[in-house]
């Protein structure tokens, strides 16, 4: 398994018109890039997969937000702004580590998507995000 690198700075949506994208409100400080979630209190907290109680993910954040803050959250498409080593095709998961993703499956396994390419010369490599709700 090898950790899936964000670069905070340049964390975008790829198509903006066909993505899914909510508000919510910081529990703890984020970083654009992080995987999170929604705890009990209705705050956004970060996703992590080592645990079944924080193996939940809404999306990935699209800013850096502090506590009491509200950030916008991608549930769905496409975006850019990770190190992304694996084939196309490939999953992406929730890692063990807090609010991190992963070419591997964490202690519980949860999928948010996959990598693909954009139709440019070079194929560059995007991450498909697909949060399932149904599952928190």
């Amino acid at each position: 398994m090898a950790a899936i690198a964000a670069t905070a700075a340049r964390i975008a949506r790829v198509f903006p018109q066909t993505d899914e994208v909510y508000n919510f409100i910081c529990g703890v400080a984020v970083t654009a890039g992080q995987a999170v979630h929604v705890n009990s209190s209705g705050n956004l907290i970060l996703s992590n997969a080592g645990a079944s109680g924080t193996a939940k993910c809404v999306g990935i954040a699209l800013e850096n937000g502090g506590i009491g803050q509200a950030i916008s959250v991608m549930k769905t498409g496409l975006i850019a702004g990770f190190t992304l080593s694996g084939a196309y095709g490939s999953k992406a998961y929730l890692s063990d580590v807090a609010g991190g993703l992963d070419d591997g499956a964490g202690t519980v396994s949860v999928v948010l998507g996959s990598i693909l390419s954009l139709a440019d010369a070079s194929r560059t490599k995007v991450l498909f995000i697909d949060a399932n709700w149904s599952a928190i």
